[in-house]
């Protein structure tokens, strides 16, 4: 696939501004990076995968959270959801603050995924798209 080539044709058919079309063309090359990555391959050979998908849940302290689920891939017995980020951070950013920083929601993720599957594996993937990296949680 020529990404270049696709993007122009997106921005054809859905008829960008000028600003949305430079935003898509200034991350082409997180695209790329992501395309190529093991979380894009993951999705890909996932018999099921979700994605933007919607959910409700109510905490232990009796608030209801709703949210949406970025990706929720589905292979035998194991879900991975995955979350993108924008966070702006450093490539040598410690994999511990990066697994840090959305340890806390990717904890509710997975205990809504296992309230629901309570047979599965689930594992949590954070993907920053601007340091083209990702850490299980």
């Amino acid at each position: 696939m020529n990404l270049t080539e696709e993007l122009k044709h997106i921005i054809e058919q859905e008829h960008y501004d000028e600003d949305i079309q430079k935003l898509i063309f200034n991350y082409q090359n997180h695209i790329q990076d992501f395309l190529d990555s093991d979380v894009y391959q993951l999705m890909l050979n996932s018999p099921y995968c979700y994605k933007e998908k919607e959910f409700s849940f109510v905490s232990d302290t009796k608030q209801i959270i709703h949210g949406i689920f970025d990706v929720v891939c589905i292979q035998d017995y194991q879900i991975t959801i995955i979350d993108y980020k924008t966070d702006r951070v450093s490539k040598n950013t410690a994999v511990s603050i990066l697994e840090e920083l959305h340890q806390q929601q990717m904890d509710y993720y997975k205990k809504i995924m296992k309230m629901v599957f309570p047979d599965y594996q689930i594992q949590a993937i954070v993907y920053y798209l601007h340091i083209n990296q990702y850490v299980i949680i």
